[in-house]
């Protein structure tokens, strides 16, 4: 056992002297590889912060009931009444048309012309509160109150909604094919490093193998290699989409106060990190190891 530690210590400080070696080389590598490798986490996080954005937006989802101009007040109860037993509805909430016109002018800009009116031509509103919020849900309670008696219009705008999943899940599938390229060109391009590493110190290797060593001994070195240039790469890629994110956060967080909501994008977390960087170390010793192996095998 003490052997088998001795053995992976060595190969690892032997793989640490090869990154050291040409510090300013293995740098330019690192970062190009982690410049790419930060395109599909930033991404990510900003698809991710999206979706939970519309969520949320699609959780205060509500159907706005006008009423016929001339329907009473004890119509409009009554109809709040009726819609408030539909199924999928969770609350029904009166908005008479004194109350909506009081509102409206209490808004500066709108006060000339609403004191310009004669009388209140605004009608009796209902709100509803549905249960579920997707387009579908929507779609079909709007168009069952549409049907109902003393019912003018029903407002559910709720296609920017449905438009803007569309456009997220197109954008989780880019993502996704992105980073099933990158993955693919982590193993080429490590087994490529690794490659001409191997042919670099194909002396020493000959030499080493002449006294005895192992293919297992000679190939650790250049695995640990390509391990640690995965993880160092992954690492700056994180902290380049980090950089990045919140530096866009700068500029999104005061243009959506503008609109009244709040976004901002959020940050990877410390699972997903984790998870981000060993799986791209795993990659790179793949790529290691298949060409450590067939370097081995054609000395």
């Amino acid at each position: 056992m003490k052997a088998f530690v001795t053995a992976h210590r060595n190969a690892l400080r032997r793989a640490l002297a090869q990154l050291a070696s040409q510090p300013w080389g293995s740098l330019l590598s690192l970062s190009v590889l982690g410049c790419a490798l930060a395109i599909p986490l930033a991404l990510h996080s900003t698809l991710s912060s999206i979706k939970s954005a519309t969520y949320r937006m699609g959780a205060d989802a509500e159907v706005n009931v006008f009423m016929d101009p001339k329907a009473t007040l004890e119509d409009a109860n009554a109809l709040r009444a009726k819609l408030s037993t539909l199924r999928g509805v969770t609350s029904a909430r009166l908005v008479t048309k004194e109350a909506a016109l009081e509102t409206l002018n209490k808004r500066p800009q709108l006060a000339d012309l609403m004191g310009s009116l004669d009388g209140n031509p605004l009608p009796h509103a209902i709100i509803l509160k549905p249960e579920r919020s997707e387009p579908a849900t929507l779609e079909r309670l709007r168009a069952e109150v549409n049907q109902l008696p003393g019912v003018d219009r029903v407002s559910a705008d709720f296609e920017w909604l449905r438009k803007l999943r569309r456009i997220v899940a197109l954008g989780e599938a880019v993502i996704l094919a992105a980073a099933l390229l990158l993955s693919v060109a982590v193993v080429l391009v490590i087994g490529n490093t690794i490659r001409l590493e191997v042919l670099t110190r194909r002396d020493e290797i000959a030499v080493s193998t002449l006294i005895g060593a192992s293919t297992s001994f000679v190939r650790r070195p250049f695995l640990y290699f390509g391990f640690l240039a995965g993880a160092l790469s992954a690492l700056l890629g994180w902290g380049i989409a980090v950089g990045g994110i919140a530096w866009a956060n700068t500029h999104l967080s005061p243009l959506a106060t503008e609109y009244g909501i709040q976004f901002s994008i959020q940050l990877p977390s410390v699972f997903e990190a984790t998870a981000y960087i060993l799986a791209i170390a795993c990659l790179a010793l793949l790529g290691a190891t298949f060409s450590a192996t067939t370097m081995a095998r054609q000395r």
